[in-house]
């Protein structure tokens, strides 16, 4: 053997041996973090048990995998369903010699011989496998791509389900923030024949979204974004048996932006469509939203605690409240921001005529003190900032009656009118009605006079004017 070769050779047995220590120590540091995962989703003592949970953790591992077992226990006492998920990994720095990175991981449900048939008796023999691959790379960060498969069930009772796949990914950075993209071809719901809607169909087509969100909750901490979806359609069966369109949205797009500075997050959006209701053209939808003052990691946590709430404890002496302290206490930071949200506009055009509609919720001055114990409920009433707005013309009444199947006689329209007028609930200018409702300082106020709404602090004198 020549020295060219003996070098080769050791060159060699070099490169395997730190491929091999490279893929060991990525492997244990693999396990650590998976099961600290799992053993982080049990019931946690003194906890309320959470309704999805994991109850037993396997992991086995070899040199160039490894096997993560997951028993879940999704649902609460006699309801609970036992589901078995199983994580096949692959190890870095070459995990299945396809690229370079941490590991990479595909997931999937194991159903048991008894799930099995049930499935089968449901779907026949069409493939339901979905398929769940996540790429782990070593600075934290992720990327999990999904792929479910076409399906399509019939019920014994006439109803059909028909799905056309779907596909999403999303990447997450390792400061938590994200990027994700889905697609929806479509999916239609048929109703039986017979029943309480007979015949009615609900069907989406070419639905699509991707955007990005930001840490601590990606998904809740939204930023720019858009979406679109072809159409929408509700149907039913006419008396010739004939299908006819009973309310339908097409060309829908929306699009959003949102951002965090200095720990508050603010974001807004619009969403624009077209469509018919009955048939009338719905010749335009307009919506513009906004979010401010929401502070992001205590936004986070209740949206959280939101999800992760428990089963109802089964000890009568169990206190209440403390089930719901994880809701609670992101308060305390969450409302002395003054947050706020509002729908600032959604017009409707319906045969040329417009109607419009508006409201904003929001919270003024409440303390990081008045957010504890009793003090809640009192400090939310007074300090709630509620104002609703609709604007309509006097014509479009008629064009919704003939929408909804149902016209009213003109003569009957006015005098429904003046009696709502005559009663202060609308406002009625030229050929116009208009409604406002206010809630603020504790006191309603229906187009500006006082109301009395049970429940409610200070009633009969109107708040300042601002």
């Amino acid at each position: 053997m020549n020295k060219k070769t003996v070098l080769a050779a050791a060159l060699g047995a070099v490169v395997v041996a730190g491929w091999a220590g490279a893929t060991y120590v990525t492997g244990q540091k693999l396990k650590t973090a998976l099961v600290a995962q799992a053993e982080g989703w049990k019931a946690q003592p003194g906890q309320p048990q959470p309704a999805f949970r994991v109850t037993d953790v396997q992991y086995r591992a070899g040199l160039l995998g490894a096997t993560r077992t997951l028993t879940l226990a999704i649902g609460c006492g006699a309801e609970t369903t036992p589901l078995t998920w199983r994580d096949d990994i692959r190890h870095g720095p070459l995990p299945g010699f396809a690229g370079f990175g941490a590991a990479r991981i595909d997931s999937s449900l194991v159903l048991s011989a008894e799930q099995q048939a049930q499935l089968k008796k449901l779907l026949g023999d069409a493939q339901t496998q979905l398929s769940l691959r996540t790429l782990v790379a070593y600075n934290g960060g992720y990327k999990t791509q999904l792929e479910v498969p076409a399906l399509r069930i019939k019920s014994p009772e006439g109803g059909d389900f028909e799905f056309k796949g779907a596909s999403a990914w999303v990447q997450v950075r390792a400061d938590g923030g994200a990027r994700y993209e889905a697609s929806l071809p479509s999916y239609a719901v048929s109703a039986p024949g017979q029943g309480p809607a007979p015949g009615m169909r609900f069907v989406v087509t070419d639905a699509k979204l991707q955007g990005e969100g930001y840490a601590p909750m990606w998904w809740a901490l939204s930023g720019k974004g858009s979406g679109s979806m072809a159409a929408m359609n509700f149907e039913t069966v006419a008396a010739d048996g004939q299908r006819k369109p009973m309310f339908t949205l097409k060309n829908m797009k929306y699009t959003q932006d949102g951002g965090i500075a200095g720990g508050l997050y603010q974001a807004s959006g619009s969403l624009q469509a077209q469509g018919q209701i009955g048939s009338l053209p719905l010749d335009a939808v307009t919506m513009k939203f906004s979010l401010k003052q929401l502070h992001a990691q205590s936004y986070a946590a209740l949206m959280g605690a939101l999800m992760n709430t428990g089963c109802p404890s089964k000890d009568p002496a169990a206190d209440p409240m403390a089930a719901l302290q994880p809701m609670l206490a992101p308060l305390k930071e969450l409302l002395p921001q003054n947050p706020q949200i509002s729908m600032d506009e959604l017009s409707v055009t319906l045969g040329g005529q417009t109607a419009k509609m508006s409201y904003q919720l929001g919270f003024n001055g409440i303390t990081a003190a008045e957010t504890e114990g009793a003090a809640l409920m009192p400090a939310l009433m007074q300090k709630m900032a509620l104002r609703m707005g609709v604007e309509a013309p006097v014509a479009l009444l008629p064009k919704l009656g003939e929408a909804l199947g149902q016209p009213l006689p003109p003569e009957l329209i006015d005098q429904q009118l003046a009696q709502a007028e005559g009663q202060g609930f609308i406002v009625r200018t030229g050929d116009s009605i208009s409604a406002k409702f206010e809630l603020r300082e504790g006191a309603a106020l229906v187009n500006g006079k006082p109301i009395a709404v049970p429940g409610l602090p200070g009633q009969g004198a109107a708040p300042a004017a601002r």
